[in-house]
This record gives C-alpha cells, sequence and structure tokens, in this order.
C-alpha cells in the first residue's frame, strides 16, 4: 500500500470523530465559544510562526538550483502498482512553490474561517482547525523538510533501487530516466478498503455541508464508494453527488462530483423536494459543476425534470439570477464569479 495513502486515511479517522464531537458543540454558551476562540487563535499564531521560520530557511538554502524529483500524483483509473512518475525541477523553485501554496491556503483558510464564525457564529470550523491545524502542520512536506529535518521531497536519493522512475515534461510526455533493477516488485497489491457504516457516512456528509465553503471535501471524497455514493439522508433524501454540486466555494468539489460519477451514481435521483444533482446546480449558481456533470454523465436526461412545485432547473435559474448555470446547460460556457453555498428556502 502506498504509504501516502494510509497516512491519508490514518488522518480521516482522526478527522471523523473531530467533526463528530465539534457537530455536538453549543454555540450559544459564551464560555465554550470564548475557549474555542482562544485554542485557535493560538493554533494559527504557531502555524503562522512555523511558516515564517520555514520561509527564513528557504531564503537560506544551500544549493537552490539542486535538481529534485517530484512524485506526479496517480489518478484513481491508474493501477496503484503502476510505476511512480516524477516531474523534475529545481530545488528552491520547487520548495518555494510549495511554500506560496501552503502559505495561500493558510490565510484562506483563516479568512473563510473566521468569516463564517463572525457572520454566520458557527464554531465548527474553529474547533475542527483547533485539532487538525497541527496535524496539517507536521505532515506539510516542506515544513518537515526545513523545521522538522525529514528528508527532502522526493530527491532521488530517498528512492528504492526496485522503482522504476519515468520524467514527465509540462507537454505530458513520459521518458523512462532509470530502469529498477529487476523492475518492480510483483508482490499482489492488496487493497484494504473497509466500508464506512452508513450512519457515519451520514454525519460525514452533513458536517461537510454544514461547513460551506471551507469544508475539506478529501474525507468525504475518500469515504465515497459503490454501496456510499447511493445513499441518501433520512431527512431530506440528499445524496453526495447533490452534496459536492452544492459545494461550490469549496476546493476539490470537482474531483467528488467525478468520484460519485464513477462509483455510479444517478444523475436522476431526486431528494425529497423533487430535485436532482442539476436543481441543486441551478439554485447554488455552480456552473463548473454543470460543466462537469456534462462531461461525465450527461445533463440530457434531467434538465426538463419538474420538483415538487412544478419548477424546472430553468425556472430556478432564472428565480436566483444564476444566468451562467443556464449558459452552461444549454450549451455555452460559463462565465462570472463562481456561485457558493445558499441555505434551501
Amino acid at each position: 500500500m502506498d504509504p501516502s495513502a494510509g497516512k491519508g486515511m490514518g488522518k480521516m479517522f482522526v478527522m471523523l470523530p473531530v467533526m463528530l464531537y465539534a457537530r455536538k458543540l453549543d454555540s450559544e454558551d459564551p464560555n465554550t465559544v470564548l475557549l474555542i476562540r482562544v485554542a485557535y487563535g493560538i493554533v494559527q499564531v504557531i502555524t503562522f510562526i512555523a511558516l515564517g521560520l520555514t520561509y527564513n530557511k528557504l531564503s537560506s538554502l544551500k544549493d537552490p538550483s539542486q535538481t529534485v524529483y517530484i512524485e506526479k500524483a496517480k489518478s484513481f483509473m491508474e493501477d496503484p502498482a503502476a510505476p511512480k512518475k516524477f516531474t523534475k525541477g529545481k530545488k528552491k523553485e520547487v520548495y518555494s512553490s510549495k511554500f506560496n501554496e501552503l502559505l495561500s491556503s493558510s490565510c484562506m483558510g483563516v479568512l473563510m474561517t473566521c468569516g463564517l464564525h463572525y457572520y454566520k457564529g458557527m464554531v465548527m470550523g474553529l474547533a475542527i482547525q483547533c485539532v487538525m491545524g497541527p496535524f496539517n502542520l507536521y505532515d506539510n512536506a516542506v515544513i518537515g523538510a526545513m523545521l522538522w529535518g525529514k528528508a527532502d521531497i522526493g530527491e532521488l536519493k530517498e528512492l528504492t533501487e526496485e522503482m522504476t522512475l519515468i520524467e514527465v515534461d509540462d507537454a505530458g510526455k513520459e521518458t523512462v530516466v532509470r530502469e529498477g533493477k529487476g523492475g518492480e516488485k510483483k508482490e499482489e497489491v492488496k487493497k484494504i478498503k473497509e466500508e464506512m457504516p452508513q450512519e457515519l457516512f451520514e454525519e460525514l456528509l452533513l458536517d461537510t455541508w454544514d461547513q460551506a465553503g471551507s469544508a475539506n471535501l478529501k474525507p468525504l471524497i475518500q469515504a465515497v464508494s459503490k454501496k456510499s455514493v447511493k445513499h441518501t439522508t433520512r431527512e431530506f433524501g440528499w445524496t453526495p453527488l447533490m452534496v459536492f454540486c452544492g459545494l461550490g466555494g469549496a476546493v476539490g468539489f470537482e474531483e467528488g462530483i467525478r468520484k460519485c460519477v464513477e462509483m455510479g451514481a444517478d444523475i436522476k435521483v431526486k431528494d425529497e423536494e423533487g430535485w436532482t444533482a442539476l436543481h441543486w446546480c441551478a439554485y447554488h449558481g455552480n456552473a463548473s459543476a454543470v460543466e462537469v456533470l456534462k462531461e461525465t454523465c450527461g445533463i440530457d436526461s434531467v434538465k426538463d425534470i419538474k420538483d415538487k412545485e412544478g419548477k424546472t432547473v430553468q425556472d430556478l435559474c432564472v428565480e436566483e439570477k444564476n444566468d451562467d448555470v443556464w449558459e452552461v446547460i444549454k450549451g455555452g460556457k460559463k462565465g462570472g464569479e463562481e456561485g457558493g453555498l445558499k441555505k434551501r428556502k
């Protein structure tokens, strides 16, 4: 099994109980809210101190022109036993790029979490970051290399002799740069995939929805399987595909939609209001989700379906003034700003 996959699963099993507990916090208790605010503030101060120290280390990096090889992430369809693919770059450029991504995501996370707390009174995001913030900080490759003394990111000296290395250039052309001794090991790759109980999956689905645009979609995407993709919530009949279509402001919703379709999601399923996933796109102004649906499963079979009030997808687009969504449904291209999460009326 890929070690990075093991880390991802381990983090998910830490995050799930944290999310379940955070959902039960009393957001009306001023003492509870104050404690969470203080804890969140301390975590963020530590995070930005670590970022500052990392930046200082990067500025004085020895041999910045050194070549490094960065592993290319495999898609869902790729064989996990296939040779790993690497791209080549200069050490300082690679490290600086990854640091800038981390700094940008950290700032955006603070703005989103604090904004939702200030304007909507949500404390769940603060509570989750109090626990997951230190985990993410420790696991980050750039900070690990600069501060914790971990092995540098993707350097050839870390790779085993059995690995076959493939360099991938900017145009996507692949070239074998080193053959592994004896090739890849012929051991059978065992896929250990335990099915999450439906009760836990529903909690995860609803918790992710509650986090709105600041939601971390990775745990939910990982939990989507051929069984769970057909799950509908007890109260409103929502499916994972609908939720991903509604979370236009969250990073990675497109990947979630593709995973749902890959696992066999039915776009024609309706919730209790008679809405399909396409209705969700129309209401939440998510034109990008419509493009993914058109690309992966098609929307012709659902674009004229009416909900319980007799409204079509076009009616919702007009009502919510989401003209760009209707343009994409008709066959055009999306334009303007992406829609965000809105509470159902």
